[in-house]
């Protein structure tokens, strides 16, 4: 009986540790689930993390290719200006070669003139010398005379004469020099000329390349606006269904939550309900644990009795037979049966017992089962939401392309993961620790149960301690869940927070990102508007330089026609002046009053203008720069000189009207002829100071012009050159008036040597 009862209770006790080890294997495995989570999310919040990396690394290479355009678009300004500067220097030297070679083409007219000149009284000369001839022939014996005193004046005039040809020969090359200088300057500027012209088109065709990428960048750029606004409007399509599921999933999920507190509350009251009847089973089973003690007690007593006895009637039966003892010791036996079968109905009413508590284990287990499987469902949903929201954060941060605030943003959501992953890992510890506990407390509860086997009478009251600390461990497994359970939710809330924070400044980067490329298209349409007004401003200029060099090439023509004409005009006028020389002699006493009138006219107007002169120097000296005052003061010596001469040149002319006064007293009747010719020598006399007049005024007005420019244009040109190009035009035009001077005294000389010859011939 009692080796039975032995075998009972350590199946009994093998199926508990069988129950326990179960419940602990399904415990470590849910700490397992937990750990596998927690392993992914983590997984998952590093790619997000690797995500956002590339996607700032990608914002930064956007940003770097901004920069690098706005660079390009420096670079193009800086090409554009460097080549408008290179335009205003071209058309600059452009105008002064035109100056330049307006001014050659005068002074080439003036020089030419005079040639011209020059050759009418060569023929006037030879017509001359030709009637002096006939003449010469014709006279008698007194001409013969008066021939021989002659001679030496002849001599003389003939060595006037050669110098005259050498002045004129002088004067010739001279003007061939001019010839070939002006074909080079010539040849140079249309050099220049077809620079600038290769110049304009290499401009013009960099202007159309520019325009062309400049096209091409307007239309790449308005493709990736477009292609931009798509995928933003696509991003935000798909943001709105996802929120509108998310609002489905967020709806379904409070209801799942609302009907899992109720079914908790629900096996909450089952729970209670439960141990309240299992605290009564608690109570009955001690009572009955208590009779069974006393009745194991009892059996024990009376087995010994029963030994005790039976070995007696032994000894008695040995010594005595008697049937009356053996009688009694049946009854007595019989008496134990009977005992021994209540003993043993007690025994299966306790088994009974404790199967019906354990059927109430098994449906606390099924419904801690069934509890687990909804809290994983609602785990599961909670992921998936978890997973939504996720992909919804990636949508939103590939609709940012990054910013410094999503740094903030991320830096913040790091250190709440950071501070999440503790709290996890905290508690995850902790449970591990409990674990640990737990597993100690399993092999003690092993070693009690083997002492139990040895002390069957103590195995009743550390059962209960056994079952009071198994209920104590499930309250605290039920407590965990629930704080984990809790801790999900919390982050779940923050996770929602870090997700509305996202979307806002996510809206924010759009609104501004929008903003920002309109301001850039407007930019951009500026630029191109101004760039287009640049264009046309230098096809008109070109067009006008193209009208100018084709005016000028019209202007040369004329003047080349201009100059044939002259000198056939020069030649008939010679033969008509020679004609009308008869009829002249009555006017030329009026002639002569009014030309005396005019020269008085005239040296009052040059003393004027002189004076004029004088006082505009002494202004320009005050207004003008210490720096300027060297080249002034050498300009000034200049015309000083240039005045010294003038008074040397009406000296002369004084002289030579004194002298002409005496010849003309001398010779009034017979040279009148000749006295016409003087008279227009003395025109043109007039003629050239007036000339001269003009180039000292067009002189003083370039050296204003030029003092104005040189000012002005101090960084463009080098003060070297400026001097160089001063004295070249000052000295050109010094030596110019020079010879245009030594030639007319050279001419007043020819004549006055004409006339006396013609004097002495009529003499003789």
């Amino acid at each position: 009986m009692t080796s039975d009862y032995k075998e009972e209770l350590q199946k009994l006790q093998n199926h508990q540790i069988q129950e326990l080890t179960e419940q602990w294997k399904l415990e470590a495995e849910k700490v397992q689930i937990w750990k596998n989570k927690y392993k992914t999310n983590m997984q998952k919040l590093k790619q997000n993390l690797i995500s956002m990396t590339e996607l700032q690394q990608q914002n930064i290479k956007v940003i770097n290719e901004r920069e690098a355009l706005k660079l390009e678009k420096i670079h193009y300004q800086k090409k554009v200006s460097e080549e408008k500067i290179q335009n205003q220097k071209l058309i600059n030297q452009n105008q002064r070669l035109q100056s330049k070679i307006k001014e050659f083409e005068k002074k080439i007219i003036s020089d030419f003139s005079k040639s011209t000149i020059q050759n009418v009284f060569n023929k006037i000369l030879s017509k001359h010398e030709s009637n002096e001839k006939n003449s010469h022939r014709n006279d008698n014996k007194e001409v013969h005379d008066q021939n021989k005193s002659s001679n030496t004046s002849i001599e003389e005039m003939d060595k006037r004469i050669k110098l005259f040809s050498i002045s004129n020969q002088l004067l010739r090359d001279k003007v061939a020099d001019l010839d070939r200088k002006y074909s080079t300057k010539k040849n140079k500027y249309h050099k220049k000329k077809q620079k600038m012209n290769e110049t304009i088109n290499q401009l013009k065709n960099k202007i159309d390349e520019m325009n062309q990428n400049h096209k091409i960048e307007t239309e790449e750029l308005a493709k990736k606006n477009e292609s931009i606004s798509k995928e933003a409007k696509i991003n935000l399509s798909k943001l709105n269904t996802k929120k509108f599921e998310m609002n489905q999933l967020e709806k379904s999920y409070q209801n799942l939550q609302n009907s899992t507190e109720t079914k908790f509350k629900e096996l909450q009251e089952q729970l209670e309900q439960s141990r309240q009847n299992e605290a009564k089973d608690a109570i009955q089973k001690s009572n009955l644990e208590q009779i069974v003690n006393q009745q194991k007690v009892q059996i024990s007593n009376l087995e010994t009795d029963f030994v005790r006895i039976y070995k007696k009637q032994q000894k008695e039966i040995q010594k005595s037979s008697k049937n009356e003892e053996l009688n009694k010791i049946k009854e007595k036996y019989a008496q134990a049966m009977v005992l021994n079968k209540q003993f043993l109905e007690q025994i299966s009413k306790l088994n009974s017992f404790l199967s019906e508590v354990e059927n109430i284990q098994k449906l606390q287990q099924d419904q801690t089962s069934w509890i687990n499987k909804e809290k994983i469902l609602i785990q599961k949903e909670a992921d998936k939401v978890i997973s939504s929201k996720k992909l919804q954060e990636t949508h939103n941060s590939l609709l940012n392309q990054q910013t410094q605030e999503l740094e903030k943003i991320i830096e913040i959501s790091k250190q709440i993961l950071f501070n999440a992953e503790n709290k996890f890992a905290s508690e995850i510890q902790g449970l591990k620790d409990e674990n640990q506990k737990i597993k100690l407390k399993l092999e003690e509860k092993k070693l009690r149960i083997t002492e139990l086997e040895i002390a069957f009478e103590s195995s009743s009251s550390r059962n209960k301690e056994m079952k009071d600390q198994i209920s104590q461990l499930e309250s605290k497994n039920s407590q965990l869940e629930n704080s984990i359970f809790e801790l999900k939710i919390g982050h779940s809330n923050e996770l929602i927070k870090i997700d509305t924070i996202n979307r806002e400044q996510i809206n924010k980067l759009y609104e501004e990102k929008e903003q920002y490329l309109e301001l850039e298209k407007e930019k951009f349409q500026k630029k191109k508007k101004e760039l287009q007004n640049k264009i046309l401003l230098l096809e008109s200029y070109l067009q006008k330089t193209e009208k100018e060099v084709d005016h000028f090439r019209n202007e040369c023509l004329t003047l080349e026609c201009d100059l044939k004409q002259n000198l056939s005009r020069d030649l008939v006028n010679s033969v008509i002046s020679s004609c009308l020389m008869k009829n002249m002699e009555k006017e030329f006493i009026n002639q002569k009053e009014q030309n005396e009138k005019k020269h008085k006219e005239i040296q009052k107007t040059l003393n004027i203008e002189n004076e004029n002169l004088s006082k505009k120097l002494d202004s320009f000296q005050k207004l003008i720069d210490l720096d300027f005052n060297p080249k002034i003061n050498e300009q000034k010596n200049k015309i000083l000189q240039l005045e010294h001469l003038l008074k040397i040149s009406q000296q002369k002319e004084t002289t030579s009207k004194l002298s002409n006064k005496l010849i003309l007293n001398q010779t009034k009747n017979q040279f009148e002829e000749l006295i016409v010719i003087f008279e227009e020598n003395y025109q043109n006399l007039e003629k050239n100071i007036e000339m001269k007049i003009g180039l000292i005024e067009n002189q003083f007005e370039r050296i204003k012009k030029f003092l104005i420019e040189m000012k002005n244009k101090q960084n463009q040109e080098t003060n070297q050159e400026i001097n160089q190009e001063i004295n070249q035009e000052i000295n050109q035009e010094t030596n110019q008036e020079i010879n245009q001077e030594t030639n007319q005294e050279i001419n007043q000389l020819a004549l006055h040597l004409d006339l006396m010859s013609l004097l002495l011939y009529s003499k003789k």
